[in-house]
């Protein structure tokens, strides 16, 4: 779903024969990357599943174990919903393809003029564009809650973060409701109102533009969020990038703060605007883009779930050989409370109260 004109308006003026390359161009080669993307995708999926459901929680952390396991089976749902979404998203690239194989193979056979190509195609696929078009719009914003989500959890649940990131995802997704109900005009029969205002290309164009540019500036918000906590982590904790594991922890940091996710939307803006790149650029971008946008939310909530997040303080290697495990974790509705027990030190002074008190 291009938002600066679909592709397909080349063909308006293509002879069959052009036209067919130009779907091999524009949809059989992207359609082959994006396949091998999300057989990535699958394994992606299907090991953190694997990793989740084998994996036993220690008995002796009993109710953080319970807390942390609740958690945990949310991330992999939302995990597996970004897959079905990305999966839905390709199937409907393959209908798309089959469609217009469908309305130019027998132009091409046939020496007789056919109807007119381009309105057969809006006919029959401006409902899948459109479905393309929401599928989306649930992939962009759950993206952003996922990042806005770890940066809350990495500043420690600011308050001020408690009161900005709900209003940005309001607005978020009041500019994307606006944004579908504009697109409507892709459908065969589009409501009157949006079929009347879609006459200026400024009405089309606009939702779009508002609505990227909104997702880019949640995500330069919270990438510059985490990577402001990275920062001031690494100034008090230079062994944390350093040691055993350190490449694990880079990377891990990497992923987390979201820095490639934010490159990659600031490229699929430029690169989708066909006043930019060529109309080729512009649709192979929407191919092999879009599964990764999907991707990247579940490898973050896999990275914090099976390598555990090292932007928060309680999941830092231990600079002390003293330091004891954590067994009991539990905060109060103020988030004030936090009760540690401490291995040895803690075993030693029960028994010495016990031994006064007989």
């Amino acid at each position: 779903m291009a938002p600066y004109g679909k592709p397909e308006v080349q063909f308006d003026h293509d002879s069959p024969i052009t036209a067919l390359h130009t779907i091999a161009e524009i949809h059989i080669f992207p359609l082959l990357v994006e396949t091998g993307l999300i057989a990535i995708f699958t394994v992606q999926t299907t090991y953190f599943a694997y990793h989740r459901w084998t994996r036993k929680e220690p008995d002796a952390a009993f109710v953080y174990a319970h807390h942390r396991r609740i958690h945990v089976n949310a991330l992999l749902c939302l995990a597996v919903f970004m897959y079905l979404l990305a999966l839905a998203y390709w199937a409907l690239d393959v209908v798309v393809a089959q469609q217009e194989l469908l309305v130019f193979w027998p132009e091409l056979l046939t020496a007789t003029a056919g109807p007119d190509p381009y309105q057969s195609l809006t006919n029959r696929l401006g409902t899948t564009w459109y479905a393309q078009a929401v599928i989306q719009g649930f992939i962009w914003t759950a993206s952003d809650a996922v990042a806005l989500w770890r940066a809350y959890v990495v500043h420690r649940e600011a308050r001020w973060l408690g009161i900005a990131i709900p209003l940005l995802l309001l607005t978020e997704f009041g500019v994307y409701a606006g944004y579908l109900v504009f697109y409507t005009h892709i459908l065969p029969t589009p409501p009157e109102v949006v079929r009347r205002k879609s006459m200026s290309s400024i009405i089309v164009v606009a939702p779009y533009l508002a609505a990227a540019s909104i997702t880019v500036t949640v995500q330069v918000f919270a990438t510059t969020l985490i990577a402001y906590k990275a920062w001031t982590l690494w100034k008090e904790r230079k062994d944390l990038f350093t040691g055993s594991g350190r490449l694990v922890r880079t990377l891990a940091v990497w992923i987390e703060s979201g820095m490639m996710y934010t490159l990659l939307w600031i490229w699929y803006i430029l690169a989708t605007n066909d006043s930019v790149f060529s109309w080729e650029m512009t649709a192979w971008t929407e191919y092999y883009s879009i599964p990764l946008m999907a991707m990247y939310p579940s490898l973050v909530v896999m990275v914090v779930t099976m390598q555990n997040s090292a932007l928060t303080m309680d999941n830092l290697p231990c600079m002390n050989e003293m330091c004891s495990d954590i067994v009991i974790l539990k905060k109060n509705e103020n988030r004030v409370a936090q009760i540690f027990f401490h291995g040895a030190r803690a075993l030693a002074a029960v028994r010495h109260v016990t031994r006064s008190l007989s």
